[in-house]
């Protein structure tokens, strides 16, 4: 049976994803089915290449939405272009501008907020690009029936997933082709994956961004959804392999106990490194 704590600790809001300051209005009418909830973000949500590959429309100039971090800082920039409740989709332009990042803690933040526990996951997807793992991040829920955490993209939909790739669902896609962060980097260090082949936002690959996974996946884990360029502890210098033999060592641990989902191993390593834990300056005022 799995942990009860657990269960509760994801299904309990994060200063992260908490909605509590949200107007009740804008939750109004929300739907209790994962699916549903991940449509609701879906029609509020969008990201600059959606915008231009799929909708074929510019990206707006001047926004800082991707720097927004809190779910309910998120809703509060959606209702400065449209104050109906997120359960009605906003037109691409009047939807928040983020990434895989935000569609994944807004996705979590509205399972929490109705009682479902979710978390959200760092790591990479092999159904972007052939050959290639792309830095992404999706969420896991649990689904009682199977009484298991199930792997979905919060970003694209089944039609998506059926476009790309005949068959698949978004479901499937991150079941079978996704890895996170502590997964991708145990493949790289057993030389199952050539590091190469790692790409985190379009312009880095190599070890470097699995080791920056690594870290964004455990502190998600422990309900720190970070933004994906976010640093702390030794994060700078890994990224550019000036870390020691230590260093990956310690990711070893992290990646063992992460992949193998003990939950009191995932918050034990967290809570007592001071070289793996967000420092409170990245977290809302309610983390400190």
């Amino acid at each position: 049976m799995q942990n009860k704590r657990e269960l509760e600790y994801y299904a309990t809001p994060s200063p992260m994803t908490d909605l509590a300051r949200c107007p009740a209005g804008v939750l109004e009418g929300l739907p209790e089915a994962p699916a549903d909830l991940m449509r609701v973000v879906r029609g509020c949500v969008v990201s600059d290449l959606m915008l231009t590959q799929i909708h074929q429309l510019p990206v707006p100039e001047g926004r800082n939405d991707p720097q927004i971090r809190p779910a309910a800082a998120m809703i509060e920039r959606i209702q400065e272009f449209d104050l109906s409740p997120l359960v009605e989709p906003r037109p691409p332009l009047k939807r928040f501008l983020g990434n895989c990042r935000h569609f994944a803690t807004l996705s979590c933040a509205l399972f929490r907020h109705k009682g479902i526990p979710a978390r959200v996951r760092a790591g990479f997807a092999g159904y972007f690009v052939p050959n290639t793992w792309t830095d992404h991040w999706i969420i896991e829920y649990w689904r009682p029936s199977d009484e298991r955490w199930v792997r979905v993209d919060p970003q694209y939909d089944d039609a998506w997933a059926k476009e790309h790739h005949p068959n698949a669902t978004s479901e499937s896609l991150a079941e079978n082709m996704y890895w996170s962060g502590g997964e991708t980097w145990q493949r790289c260090r057993s030389g199952q994956l050539d590091p190469a082949r790692c790409n985190m936002g379009g312009v880095n690959w190599g070890i470097g961004e699995v080791r920056g996974s690594v870290m964004f996946d455990l502190a998600a884990l422990n309900q720190n959804e970070m933004l994906p360029w976010d640093t702390w502890g030794r994060m700078e210098a890994a990224y550019r392999s000036e870390t020691d033999v230590a260093y990956d060592e310690l990711l070893d641990s992290v990646s063992a106990v992460t992949s193998g989902d003990d939950f009191d191993e995932i918050r034990d390593l967290y809570d007592r490194n001071d070289d793996l834990r967000v420092p409170a300056s990245l977290l809302p005022a309610t983390v400190s």
